[in-house]
């Protein structure tokens, strides 16, 4: 398992050496970070992105289209296991093994996940794995390709260290690059190995935590494993808000701790809405815009004690109560004064407190307010649906 340096670089190497050729096509998520396909497009090879839950039956269908009509096949299926759940591997695998087509796993945020009691980053032809400054561990950068075979590590490390030829002066045969990790990183990685086991534990905490702290809140859910064949290292606790039921949006919500000095962060904006691929081919029914609308990825560093997670979790919904009382607020306002004012310019108005014809208003409640919302017509006079509003010591409530 080499190690090497410089952020997505690694993508970029093992890449051009081992699987995609120039030109080439390859199949993404639509939902991930740009490093996992700029690698491949600096080399003029061509992306397609398709959403998860239509990922099995559109990819059997379109590649099979593809090889019947350009003779022609994808040269790398690239799978991502986002926020540290699991990828469904099995469905997957069968695909890229039907069509002969390399599996490329990104495991950067997955390093302790498990798919059927098997750690990702080992189900495809290589795996991929960041030590970047906020993942289970670090190396303060770079990461390490998994390699099913002796002779790739050998080849991956040929070129990481500018592909320099075995001779007793500086010799090249081939273009190579220098991106391996230098020894004090690599001594860091191994020390923050041991550790890995605990990082993933209490990041599973965190995520229950959260959990357990933001339940009963309407409209707000956080992210579980599917089933039992699923076990992730919740690298991150990610959660979906319905703003119709919170009355606060994903980046309002962001806005809200911000203020309180806690960092958190939207979801990826799906690849094909990024300027620079817009022209790229996609597949989907709206999973990843609607994730990029309504996803918030909360803190959760190991870090963090629980006093801390409570915090986030009290200032949520603190939020949330607040927006629901200012838009309460705003309706029992809007129907007093649409109860105090005739409306649509009529003085006959039978909810309005002057008007006296006792034989319309006397199916009125007692001491309830009446204000229009929806057009009908009684003793033909059009007014609106009514809300109830209550008077207490002057307040109005819903």
């Amino acid at each position: 398992m080499p190690g090497i340096t410089r952020g997505n670089h690694y993508h970029t190497w093992k890449v051009e050496r081992f699987t995609v050729l120039r030109g080439k096509a390859l199949i993404c998520i639509r939902k991930v970070g740009t490093s996992e396909v700029f690698s491949f497009t600096l080399d003029g090879n061509k992306p397609s992105y398709v959403d998860i839950p239509v990922w099995y039956v559109h990819n059997i269908t379109n590649i099979g289209d593809r090889i019947r009509k350009t003779g022609k096949k994808p040269k790398a299926i690239v799978v991502v296991h986002l926020y540290g759940m699991p990828a469904k591997m099995d469905e997957i695998s069968q695909v890229a093994n039907r069509w002969q087509i390399p599996l490329i796993e990104d495991a950067s945020e997955a390093l302790g996940s498990e798919y059927d009691s098997r750690r990702c980053g080992t189900f495809g032809e290589f795996g991929v794995l960041s030590f970047n400054g906020n993942k289970m561990i670090t190396t303060s950068g770079g990461g390490a390709l998994i390699c099913r075979l002796a002779e790739q590590a050998k080849r991956t490390l040929f070129y990481a260290t500018q592909a320099r030829d075995d001779a007793p002066y500086y010799q090249h045969s081939s273009i190579g690059y220098n991106y391996r990790m230098s020894n004090i990183c690599a001594g860091i990685g191994r020390g923050q190995m041991t550790i890995l086991s605990e990082h993933v534990e209490r990041r599973r905490q965190i995520q229950k935590l959260y959990t357990r702290l933001l339940a009963g809140v309407p409209g707000l859910s956080i992210h579980q494993d599917p089933s039992p064949r699923f076990r992730s290292n919740h690298w991150l606790t990610c959660l979906l808000i319905r703003s119709q039921l919170t009355g606060v949006t994903n980046n309002q919500l962001r806005l809200a701790l911000e203020s309180e000095n806690i960092e958190s962060r939207l979801l990826w904006k799906p690849l094909h809405l990024q300027p620079v691929f817009a022209a790229s081919p996609w597949y989907g029914n709206g999973t990843s815009e609607h994730l990029f609308n309504s996803g918030l990825c909360l803190p959760s560093g190991p870090s963090l004690t629980d006093n801390d997670i409570a915090r986030v979790a009290r200032i949520i919904r603190q939020t949330i109560a607040k927006a629901k009382r200012n838009r309460l607020f705003t309706m029992a306002f809007l129907c007093s004064r649409l109860y105090r004012e005739p409306f649509s310019g009529q003085t006959n108005n039978p909810f309005h407190p002057k008007f006296s014809n006792n034989n319309t208003r006397k199916n009125i409640p007692k001491n309830s307010h009446i204000s229009p919302f929806r057009a009908k017509t009684i003793s033909n006079i059009k007014y609106t649906e009514v809300i109830k509003v209550k008077h207490h010591h002057g307040s109005v409530s819903l």
